[in-house]
């Protein structure tokens, strides 16, 4: 158990894990703000804007993971940590960024909601009106997405360590045809209409926090199992 706490603490050395990704979200919204704030003073009718500025922090978390399963991953075998112990390490890493990121963000989207949208009518942390004012809904609403980016940047990473370039070519490759078969079997059944219908219907918890509980589940485990393969 203190080698998983030690390797989760390895991931706050320097705090670039935590401070790149908040203060990337940071900069997005002042940027937002300035947009919006500048079109608003040339047209003050222009209101209720919404933004995917909050999707930034899920992008460099999820390449802050490609990192952990990359250098730092050979960095911690070398100080004599086993495979196992950095990547459960790593795991309960990731799991607190999420939890603690998705309860900074609801503290946030209370804020823009009393602000009326930061004086501006804008959606930055609850966009389109994705997130709710429960808690227990948006916390997982923004924790989960979270942990699904980290658990693909992981994969990646593992796919990259192990066999390099080719590997991320062939899964790319992989990938794309997989996504291009299951379209066209789409298209030929003409299963989209009902696919959007039952996609409709699903309650937003569902949504935003159960499915991708099942991305978390896949490419987690499989980021564990390459990852436990790599040679140093």
């Amino acid at each position: 158990m203190n080698r998983v706490v030690g390797a989760a603490r390895l991931h706050l050395l320097g705090y670039q894990n935590v401070l790149v990704p908040w203060s990337v979200l940071a900069s997005a919204l002042v940027i937002n703000l300035l947009l919006f704030w500048s079109i608003q003073l040339g047209n003050p009718s222009e209101s209720a804007a919404f933004t995917g500025g909050l999707l930034s922090i899920y992008i460099c978390a999820a390449v802050a993971a490609v990192q952990m399963l990359n250098r730092n991953f050979d960095f911690a075998l070398g100080l004599g940590l086993t495979r196992r112990g950095y990547l459960l390490g790593t795991a309960l890493f990731a799991l607190l960024m999420a939890v603690g990121s998705a309860l900074a963000l609801y503290a946030l989207l209370g804020i823009e909601k009393a602000t009326g949208g930061w004086g501006l009518e804008l959606e930055f942390f609850g966009p389109a009106g994705l997130f709710s004012s429960n808690p227990l809904v948006a916390v997982p609403s923004y924790a989960v997405p979270m942990l699904a980016f980290m658990a693909l940047g992981a994969l990646y990473g593992a796919i990259n360590n192990r066999w390099g370039l080719t590997g991320v070519y062939a899964s790319g490759v992989l990938v794309a045809l997989v996504g291009g078969l299951f379209t066209v079997a789409m298209i030929y059944a003409g299963a989209w209409g009902s696919f959007f219908t039952w996609w409709a219907g699903q309650p937003t918890v569902a949504v935003m926090a159960g499915y991708p509980l099942i991305a978390v589940a896949v490419f987690g485990g499989g980021a564990y199992l390459v990852a436990r393969r790599v040679g140093v």
